[in-house]
């Protein structure tokens, strides 16, 4: 949201020859082709090629990874609306974010127009969204009982287990009413961003920091501050369901409240530390985050996400001996599925991703040149 509102700001202001026509035709062509072909590349990999990946293990599938639910659901993925059907019958479910992140691609436009008409109706807009999040998943969590959601409580019971987890998945999880609230902070945020870029004309607000600024107490104490709200609002969203697994459980109006807050505070802590790297008051944060190395990295981001999942079950339903589950051994899994899920990234980046990224900005560069 904050990259989508920002980006579309920015390139008003700088392009002399813009057009919101022109803008709108790539947001959505262009943001599709971009990221579709890779999916359905790896989409046509689980259908035919992962009966054969592991076939010594097991307990793995001889008909291969959800390749039935796959043949029957392929075009849900591709339309991005496998989210609004079960997701136990569907076909790469971890796939489900991609579908509300286009979700929410599709309805920025109305935000970005309502902004820039009236800055004020597009932030009540955002606020609008916020509260659509919170009501409908706090009155979808305590009307159906999932106050439960993933907690621990429900392992002694696996019937009961199954039922609220996938019930808790398809009715709140993947919803994209229920997911709202972060991507409508990021979208003002953004704006607020693009304002500040605006007055100042430099980026980011360190320029206007070391002029109004006075390095006071008060000013390292506000910087503090920042910092000890974020990481604050972020160690609840993390930790805040410890006590249902220490002996000390939560009551079911703190469950609720979890449900319904965590992703909204995570944004919210998130977008502290944003706008004070933004401000050039990260410090040692801001350095690491912005090394190039990052921006490398993210190129291969996407593909990895894609992958990791197979490349998760491949091992695990391919093991001939049992698995231990021990902190070493789970450490261990992640580095060598992080490392394993990017070099697959790199070859199919090179493979697709790039000639993909390379031919649509010919194709969009020669449009606007006929225009």
């Amino acid at each position: 949201g904050l990259l989508a509102s920002f980006t579309y700001f920015i390139s008003k202001i700088e392009n002399e020859k813009f057009s919101i026509v022109k803008f709108f035709l790539n947001h959505y062509v262009h943001y599709y082709l971009r990221y579709t072909p890779l999916y359905g590349i790896i989409l046509l990999i689980y259908i035919t090629l992962s009966p054969y990946l592991a076939q010594d293990g097991p307990i793995y599938p001889m008909d291969g990874i959800e390749t039935a639910s796959c043949r029957q659901t392929w075009w849900r993925n591709l339309l991005y609306i496998n989210n609004f059907f079960d997701m136990r019958d569907g076909c790469m479910p971890v796939t489900w974010f991609l579908a509300v992140n286009m979700q929410f691609h599709w309805i920025t436009p109305l935000f970005l127009l309502i902004v820039s008409w009236k800055w004020l109706l597009g932030i009540l807009v955002s606020i609008i969204f916020i509260i659509v999040d919170i009501v409908t998943t706090s009155v979808i969590v305590s009307k159906n009982n999932y106050d439960h959601g993933l907690l621990s409580d429900l392992y002694s019971n696996r019937s009961l287990f199954s039922n609220m987890t996938n019930g808790y998945l398809n009715d709140v999880y993947v919803k994209p009413w229920c997911r709202i609230a972060p991507y409508a902070v990021g979208l003002s945020i953004g704006y607020i961003f693009y304002e500040v870029y605006q007055r100042s004309n430099l980026l980011p607000w360190d320029s206007v920091m070391r002029r109004t600024t006075i390095h006071s107490r008060s000013y390292y104490f506000k910087r503090i501050f920042i910092w000890i709200f974020a990481l604050t609002i972020l160690s609840l969203c993390l930790f805040g369901t410890y006590g249902d697994y220490s002996g000390h459980p939560l009551t079911r109006r703190n469950r609720i409240v979890f449900l319904t807050l965590s992703r909204f505070g995570w944004s919210i802590g998130l977008c502290a530390i944003i706008i004070d790297c933004f401000a050039g008051h990260g410090g040692i944060a801001n350095r690491l985050l912005s090394q190039s190395c990052f921006y490398k990295l993210s190129k291969l981001t996407y593909g990895a996400y894609l992958w990791h999942s197979l490349v998760i079950f491949v091992n695990y339903l391919g093991r001939e001996q049992p698995t231990h589950y021990t902190i070493t051994n789970i450490f261990y899994n992640f580095i060598c599925y992080t490392i394993l899920s990017y070099i697959l990234s790199f070859f199919t980046f090179l493979l697709f991703e790039l000639p993909t990224i390379q031919l649509l900005e010919f194709c969009f560069k020669r449009s606007t040149k006929l225009h």
